[in-house]
């Protein structure tokens, strides 16, 4: 009898690391995956289960009956997290497995609330747990897993971040074994078929280290595990593509990368641009930081065929955006770029920071200054606000502490 395994992904249908998941586990010999996709947001306002949410939750848990449960969460989602956990431990006899961001950055805090948690890249954790519980041996022991024993808890050190990316299965859609959890129904049918946006991700980490940023929280936590950005080679990233414009019925018609910076090294772009255009075809969606996106870089994106391109901004202030976010770049450098970008017809978003507690009346002057020079138009749908949040340990939310601006309590 297969071990069966349900991977819960909590707020958002679109979730890479749980789609990624699936297949990992699905591979291993005796074992069958099964994903819980439990609500749906939009932006940045979600609402609660109701009853009849976790009443489905449950029955399709007691259904499943699985030996492991893992479930991924943002910090927004714990209590949410917590309620789950206990229903399956009522009801199941599975361990359960948090990963995510909030137990990287906080283990601590969340090892309290569940059987193991995960810090870090949780592929080859979760695969060696998969087996090891498979098999009936040991798992408190793998890397990257702090693990309840008793009244201790083994906390094991990390192993290296994953070099090779081509050896992770592309991330799973339409998989008959997939649940989504909304407006008090269960439906087997994928909505993320349904669109014609096409989602990738071709690489892990980001080189820069704003203050704001949790990746900036990751290179202190990842650091001498191996090179932190790391990228999937041009042909395995066309292969997922084809995937996709292969399905009978496919409603893909335009691609947007999800890295935190698309590719910019000369061996890695100038390799892409002709495949793309000749291989693929498709419209594509890129994001930048202003330092990574020199001129020969946009010109190989226009002989791609990219669409948009969307570079963060943050503010229109060089000080805040040096010394506050930690954000090299200028307002001068800006303008060049957008600049570029617009004479080659290349649709511009641009991601702003609001509610910034260190803006002053003559930092948003010099914003306003900012926005009356760049290429028009600049309104909705091409402007990215958002409005900023102070998350424990961060070093902005330590500036803003510091400063006054935020107490410990507010957290």
């Amino acid at each position: 009898m297969n071990t069966q395994v349900v991977i819960v992904g909590l707020y958002t249908y679109f979730n890479v690391p749980v789609r990624i998941l699936h297949p990992l586990v699905d591979r291993l010999d005796g074992v069958k995956a099964h994903t819980i996709f439990y609500k749906n947001y939009d932006s940045n306002i979600f609402s609660l289960p109701s009853v009849r949410e976790e009443e489905i939750f449950v029955d399709t848990i007691k259904q499943l009956n699985p030996k492991i449960v893992a479930i991924s969460l943002l910090s927004p989602y714990v209590l949410i997290a917590k309620r789950l956990t206990e229903l399956i431990k009522k009801y199941t006899s599975a361990i359960v497995i948090w990963g995510g961001v909030g137990p990287t950055i906080s283990p601590e805090d969340h090892i309290k609330l569940t059987d193991i948690i995960c810090i870090g890249e949780g592929e080859r954790a979760l695969e060696e747990l998969v087996v090891a519980v498979r098999d009936g041996k040991d798992y408190k022991n793998i890397k990257n897993l702090w693990v309840k024993d008793g009244l201790k808890v083994i906390k094991n050190q990390q192993g290296p971040l994953i070099q090779a990316l081509d050896y992770l299965p592309f991330a799973e859609y339409g998989n008959e074994n997939m649940y989504f959890i909304e407006n008090n129904k269960l439906s087997r049918e994928d909505p993320e078929l349904d669109h014609s946006i096409l989602y990738i991700q071709s690489s892990r980490g980001c080189p820069y280290s704003c203050s704001f940023c949790v990746e900036t929280m990751y290179h202190d936590i990842f650091k001498g595990l191996g090179k932190f950005v790391r990228r999937r080679s041009v042909s395995n990233i066309i292969e997922e593509v084809h995937s996709h414009l292969n399905r009978p019925g496919n409603r893909k018609k335009r691609v947007y990368f999800i890295d935190e910076v698309f590719g910019s090294a000369p061996n890695f772009i100038d390799e892409f641009a002709p495949r793309w255009r000749k291989e693929v075809g498709l419209p594509f969606e890129v994001l930048y930081h202003p330092k990574s996106l020199k001129l020969r870089v946009i010109d190989r994106l226009v002989e791609a065929g990219v669409s948009e391109v969307n570079f963060g901004i943050r503010t229109g202030s060089d000080v805040i955006r040096n010394d506050i976010f930690t954000r090299p770049g200028t307002n001068a450098e800006i303008i060049e770029l957008a600049t570029h970008l617009n004479k080659n017809k290349i649709r511009i978003k641009y991601d702003w920071i609001l509610d910034n507690d260190f803006e002053t009346k003559e930092t948003l002057k010099e914003c306003i200054n900012l926005i009356l020079q760049l290429p028009k138009p600049i309104a909705d749908p091409h402007v990215n606000i958002t409005s900023l949040q102070h998350f424990p340990d961060y070093p902005m939310t330590k500036m803003a502490v510091k400063a006054g601006h935020v107490s410990e309590e507010e957290l």
